[in-house]
């Protein structure tokens, strides 16, 4: 969930408590710095839930008595793409397709004869990027998708001196005379975001993402492994 406020600037610290449709509350949450904030909850068939936040209430939709859903849960040089439904049968015949810009880099049958599948990627064999993981039901339509960034995996150190006159020398170990560099300086209390959030990063999500991106990449993804399988 995302909290903004009228002018659409993030709403940092808001409470938000989870209740079902009866009163009956399941947990709270707060956003972050960037307006996020998340929860767990596992639907029940018929109970409806609502969001508040001080005066406004945020109905969230009713759970569907079947369907397929997919989870991204990442650890380290490897992510598991784990597919569940409601019942085995819902599965068979559901294709999982896993492409980056179109280029496809998995595409499997969903194994048959249970409720859940797990299929694990090598993220070290990956290129960098925001690949897209979607299943389709066995008539070819797509019923669940996620999103799966692996950040580049390359660093340059570079090496700045300051001489009496205030004068910056800056040298970058290793690189060639004939090649191209692109620099930018900005104070740290311009960048705000985590120490994972740089250039590359943010150049990547938003050559990706069909909308600009407000919030840092870490809010969406996770800064550690537990993070990102909760979101």
């Amino acid at each position: 969930m995302v909290a903004e406020t009228a002018g659409g600037e993030p709403r940092a610290a808001e409470k938000v408590i989870v209740r079902t449709g009866g009163g009956r509350t399941l947990t709270t949450t707060t956003t972050s710095s960037a307006g996020v904030g998340t929860f767990t909850y596992v639907p029940r068939a018929g109970e409806s839930i609502v969001g508040i936040a001080g005066p406004r209430v945020f109905p969230v939709p009713e759970a569907r008595p079947s369907g397929i859903h997919l989870n991204v849960v990442s650890s380290p040089g490897a992510v598991a793409l784990n597919v569940g439904a409601s019942g085995a049968a819902d599965l068979v015949g559901a294709t999982l397709l896993v492409h980056l810009r179109g280029r496809p880099v998995l595409e499997r049958p969903v194994p048959a004869g249970r409720d859940r599948a797990a299929i694990t990627l090598n993220t070290d064999q990956l290129p960098a990027g925001l690949f897209v993981a979607t299943v389709f039901d066995r008539a070819g339509e797509p019923v669940a998708e996620r999103l799966l960034f692996v950040p580049p995996s390359t660093t340059t150190d570079v090496e700045l001196t300051a001489d009496a006159r205030g004068q910056v020398d800056l040298r970058l170990p290793g690189a060639g005379a004939g090649g191209r560099l692109s620099l930018a300086v900005l104070p740290v209390a311009a960048t705000g975001g985590a120490a994972a959030d740089d250039i590359r990063t943010w150049l990547l999500l938003q050559s990706d993402l069909d909308r600009p991106l407000a919030i840092t990449p870490t809010d969406l993804f996770g800064a550690t492994a537990a993070e990102r399988a909760h979101r």
